[in-house]
């Protein structure tokens, strides 16, 4: 099963990370809890940006450690020193609301912190987590059918993927290469934290397991990429190469439970930062041998991702989109699907539905 969903659904580029939850995902049968993102708190200004939304795209803050993280150091600890999951909850929730912390703050100011990321990277992670919510019929009270959901988180990952393609395609310089590897970034952060159980489990396998293909092959693109630019150093600019590396393979791990194919998962011979990647890539040298670099040099599309993209959007049509997005829904179709057989969002005006910006509670 994926990693369990821990943290509050962020409400959008300047969203912070909520408090651990366990399993606790109740969800309100009767209609969406549901507030505007304009009312959010305002931020302090950090680092001399005006606001988070003027921040630097490509430079670097820390950004909070996942819970499956947190779980999978404490799981590596002496027997004796291990907490139980409740104490690792209150102590993960501590930390979360404590203003010390590297979360958001300028990477340069915490040189020992792991967890870092482009601020592009958090603004699309944020952006894809409020999204995913807006896709899901139980989050608002409302039956659609079975694998509504799925299929919305099956058009979001379609959506990145998209966008990956278009800076791939377009003549290379450093800010575009920079907007493709934040991309990427912010996929594999999204899927890790998401819940992505109904995607995996909807009733079309062969477009969600070529789709897990392609989210492997995006890094192993981006990576040619980096080493065509002479970005694969240890010095790099690129300073969160192998945190997102190693939560690849913490994804792998993920999807290889249900059930995928080595036709879906082969990137993975291609690809330090989460805790237990010794672990992961001990697993991998079991089933391969001892993995080491690369034969050859780095060549253009060296993994033929145009030839086989193109390919797949013309299969499966898949462009992205916002089709599955609730929001979007008229006020008549909503109600129609409502238990209630009322609009849950009959509060909130057209302009707000129309901002993308309400930000769900998930109890």
């Amino acid at each position: 099963m994926p990693p369990k969903k821990r943290t509050a659904s962020e409400a959008g580029p300047s969203a912070q990370s909520g408090p651990a939850r366990g399993n606790k995902n109740s969800k309100k049968a009767a209609g969406a809890d549901v507030t505007n993102d304009a009312s959010s708190e305002e931020h302090e200004e950090q680092d001399g940006d005006k606001d988070l939304e003027n921040r630097p795209p490509h430079k670097y803050y820390g950004m909070p450690q996942p819970f499956f993280d947190v779980e999978n150091e404490n799981e590596d600890k002496d027997e004796d020193d291990q907490l139980d999951e409740d104490e690792i909850i209150e102590a993960y929730n501590e930390e979360m609301r404590s203003d010390d912390g590297p979360a958001m703050k300028p990477a340069a100011d915490f040189p020992d912190n792991r967890w870092v990321c482009m601020w592009e990277t958090w603004k699309q992670y944020a952006d894809y987590k409020r999204r995913a919510t807006y896709t899901d019929p139980d989050s608002f009270g409302m039956y659609i059918y079975n694998d509504f959901h799925g299929y919305g988180l099956q058009e979001l990952i379609e959506s990145m993927l998209v966008a990956f393609d278009k800076e791939l395609r377009k003549k290379r310089d450093d800010e575009n290469l920079k907007q493709m590897w934040a991309t990427t970034a912010a996929m594999i952060h999204w899927l890790l934290d998401a819940e992505i159980g109904p995607w995996l489990m909807t009733d079309d396998g062969e477009r969600v397991s070529a789709t897990v293909g392609f989210v492997g092959r995006a890094l192993a693109t981006v990576l040619n990429e980096l080493d065509l630019a002479q970005k694969m150093t240890a010095d790099s600019e690129i300073k969160d190469l192998g945190l997102v590396m190693s939560c690849y393979l913490q994804w792998v791990s993920v999807v290889q439970d249900q059930g995928f194919d080595e036709k879906e998962l082969e990137w993975r011979k291609e690809t330090a930062g989460c805790h237990g990647t010794d672990k992961n890539l001990s697993s991998l040298e079991e089933e391969y041998c001892i993995i080491g670099p690369l034969s050859g040099k780095a060549k253009a599309d060296r993994w033929s991702w145009k030839k086989n993209f193109t390919q797949f959007k013309k299969e499966y049509g898949a462009t992205g989109g916002e089709k599955f997005n609730i929001l979007k829904m008229s006020r008549k179709e909503r109600a129609d699907h409502a238990f209630s057989k009322k609009d849950p969002l009959a509060q909130f005006s057209d302009e707000d539905l129309r901002s993308g910006k309400i930000m769900l509670s998930s109890g």
